[in-house]
């Protein structure tokens, strides 16, 4: 048998494809007959393409003569045209399952009048592709890969959530890939650490190429790398001094009735001392529990009631998802936000802003000194229709000042200023698509 010599050869291979019946009105239909694509058989240097191949691909036929007729047909279709009769030419262009062309032949034939005419065509197959196109995650949260050159999958996962345990899907060009040892493709596969794929041609000459996939922890937007003030504090009840633990603080995050720390580089639990201060800022009303599992660290729990809504407190040290060393402190209540009424709205130039179906509002706040007041509203379950909606609603009355794009698109900002009766009005709209969530700040400044 002969080999392939080279890795840019292209590989002739045919396809039977059986009957399917397209109604195509060109014209009277007395006067069409039917045409049936044939691709059968293998050539001199080789077998036909695998199954495993042929049954990714797509086809696009293209029929040019009396009149034109295009058609895609999904991996595994037969191919059958209903032609007016007369001579035509047809060209089939081959597509794998990322879409791209990978090959491509072209046939002249005459169809008649109440009769099926077969055509044999030769395709050219160009099976010396084995890329990876396209990864997303799809499970517990959707996020999309950003492909290197180097064939490093770089994938951003909003911090929280359980990389352990992740589905996926991928798109490939090759005949074959192989998932990490021991796992199944698609998942479920523990990210924690980076993971290989091999993707192999159908050309058994072309070299695998392996991919790396990295997942790496983002932090929301709005978060700051201190401590929380006692003022943060005091607001989910913790009247009295909460000390950090010696170690690095990567993020605080407060958003209405939740606040979120992470901290990493202890070398020893805080768990103990944390424990004695936040119960004492309760002025010792409420005892949590400390519960230590061996081999992966300590978790201290702790529920309590202030101005009538509940409090869930956790903080878990050394937990091996986050790493040794790290602290994890997670507080939130059951308090709920509405949207600020309309007369709220009106005191910053924005009567009549309506609430994007569907979200959920996080935190209202709001703060007046002498000669200005600050509202600051967040919302979550938001998407890009969303903040659009909003954009476009506020530019019906202010000036559009500025706006930015981050990470493809998925950081949008835009500001918005206008005067009106001696007031100077500014709104800032800022969107996170990675967490679905977006903040509106306006500002009201009153003449002096």
């Amino acid at each position: 048998m002969k080999t392939i010599q080279s890795a840019s050869k292209i590989i002739a291979a045919f396809f039977i494809l059986g009957l399917l019946f397209f109604s195509c009105s060109l014209g009277d239909t007395d006067n069409s007959g039917t045409l049936v694509l044939i691709l059968p058989g293998s050539n001199s240097s080789r077998a036909a393409v695998s199954p495993e191949f042929t049954a990714t691909l797509s086809y696009r036929v293209d029929c040019s003569g009396p009149g034109r007729v295009t058609r895609d047909f999904r991996p595994g279709d037969p191919v059958s045209l209903s032609l007016i009769a007369g001579n035509w030419n047809a060209t089939v262009t081959v597509l794998n399952a990322a879409g791209q062309d990978i090959g491509s032949g072209t046939e002249s034939f005459t169809i008649k009048s109440g009769q099926t005419t077969p055509v044999e065509m030769r395709i050219k197959i160009d099976a010396n592709r084995n890329d990876i196109t396209y990864f997303a995650i799809t499970s517990p949260v959707f996020a999309k890969g950003v492909i290197s050159e180097d064939r490093v999958i770089n994938i951003d996962i909003p911090f929280g959530k359980d990389i352990s345990k992740m589905t996926y899907q991928l798109i490939h060009t090759g005949v074959r890939i192989d998932p990490p040892e021991g796992s199944s493709l698609g998942g479920p596969l523990d990210f924690i650490s980076p993971k290989n794929f091999r993707v192999y041609a159908e050309n058994t000459e072309i070299e695998p190429k392996d991919y790396i996939v990295e997942v790496t922890y983002t932090y929301p937007s709005g978060y700051t790398m201190d401590w929380p003030e006692p003022e943060t504090w005091a607001k989910f009840g913790l009247m009295g001094p909460i000390t950090p633990p010696q170690g690095d603080i990567l993020f605080t995050w407060y958003m209405g009735n939740a606040m979120q720390i992470f901290m990493e580089g202890l070398t020893a639990s805080p768990l103990t001392i944390l424990k004695g201060e936040i119960e004492y800022a309760l002025f010792g009303a409420f005892t949590g529990t400390i519960e230590e599992a061996a081999g992966w660290g300590e978790t201290y729990t702790l529920e309590y009631d202030y101005e009538g809504y509940n409090y869930s407190l956790s903080i878990v040290y050394g937990n091996p998802m986050y790493g040794f060393g790290t602290l994890y402190f997670y507080i939130v209540s059951d308090k709920v936000f509405e949207w600020p009424a309309n007369s709220t709205w009106a005191n910053y130039g924005l009567s009549g802003l309506s609430q994007p179906a569907g979200s959920s509002v996080n935190k209202v706040e709001e703060i007046t000194v002498t000669m200005s007041s600050t509202l600051i509203v967040d919302l979550e379950n938001i998407n890009a229709a969303h903040y659009s909606s909003l954009y476009n609603e506020i530019r019906k009355t202010f000036s559009l000042y500025h706006e930015s794009e981050e990470s493809g698109g998925s950081i949008r900002m835009a500001e918005f200023q206008k005067t009106s009766a001696g007031n100077s009005f500014f709104v800032i709209l800022s969107l996170d698509l990675i967490y679905g969530t977006m903040t509106i700040i306006a500002e009201r400044m009153m003449p002096y």
